[in-house]
């Protein structure tokens, strides 16, 4: 069905997500006279969908400015961590995973055929933060031997959209107004931190550290889409910009007895 609102002021549409915890720890100790096998997993993951849209039929007439907004926040990162440590008189094997997975869905739109007026002007936004962290250490010890490893892994995925869908020719899209922005922003960090240590007669150690930041941005207007930014009182402006800023961030460590050997990657 069909939605019409008539305003002699201003329209706003806003949905908003705040993010304030996603937290995995996984922690493990193990001694053994022999052999000694210890294992922790932990995994964390914030996937938040928000979604506003001005939908097919609706008819908005506003004599001020109408905004539309969708909107992902996080006061902190989605957070795993892991830590196995332990030994055997003899043989000590210990592993970790830890994998920290942010991936909010933030869309703004509007619908097929919509009918949009804002007199002093018209704003599309999705608007999205994605912060994840990883992080593990992992701790062998042996007699004859200890073996360490360790595996990290931090992604922040998700879509940002702000777009205008594509109509039919004969049921066209119509945004008229001062000024018509369309605007999809995404600020992404991902943090990826292993580091395995060993002792023994012979030490066997392993960490990997990996960190992607990998979300689509999109900001659009679609076939059969009409703008008429003729009502602007002085300069008109018409607006379609995607803004991405990524940051990935990895560092595996191994140590083995009094020696250290470290590197990066980042992928």
């Amino acid at each position: 069905s069909s939605v019409t609102v008539d305003l002699s002021g201003d329209l706003e549409l806003r949905a908003t997500h705040l993010t304030e915890f996603a937290q995995a720890e996984a922690t493990g100790f193990s001694v053994a006279g022999g052999l000694s096998i210890g294992v922790s997993l932990a995994q964390a993951t914030a996937s938040p969908t928000v979604t506003v849209s001005i939908g097919s039929g609706a008819a908005i007439d506003a004599d001020g400015a109408v905004n539309v907004k969708a909107q992902t926040r996080a006061n902190q990162s989605a957070f795993a961590e892991a830590s196995p440590s332990g030994g055997g008189l003899l043989i000590g094997v210990n592993g970790g995973s830890a994998t920290a997975t942010a991936s909010a869905t933030t869309t703004a739109s509007f619908g097929a055929g919509a009918d949009v007026r804002g007199g002093n002007g018209i704003t599309l936004e999705a608007d999205a933060t994605n912060l994840a962290t990883a992080q593990g250490e992992s701790f062998a010890f042996g007699l004859l031997a200890g073996i360490g490893t360790m595996t990290t892994d931090a992604f922040t995925n998700g879509s940002t959209r702000a777009f205008v869908a594509d109509s039919a020719a004969t049921n066209l899209a119509n945004i008229t107004g001062g000024s018509f922005t369309v605007h999809a922003i995404s600020e992404d960090q991902a943090v990826s931190k292993a580091q395995a240590a060993s002792g023994g007669v012979v030490g066997g150690r392993g960490s990997d550290a990996s960190a992607q930041s990998r979300p689509p941005v999109e900001a659009s207007i679609g076939t059969n889409a009409r703008i008429d930014i003729a009502l602007a009182q002085g300069n008109a402006d018409l607006t379609v910009k995607a803004e991405y800023f990524a940051e990935a961030d990895a560092v595996a460590q191994e140590v083995r007895g009094r020696r250290l050997a470290a590197f990066d990657h980042a992928q």
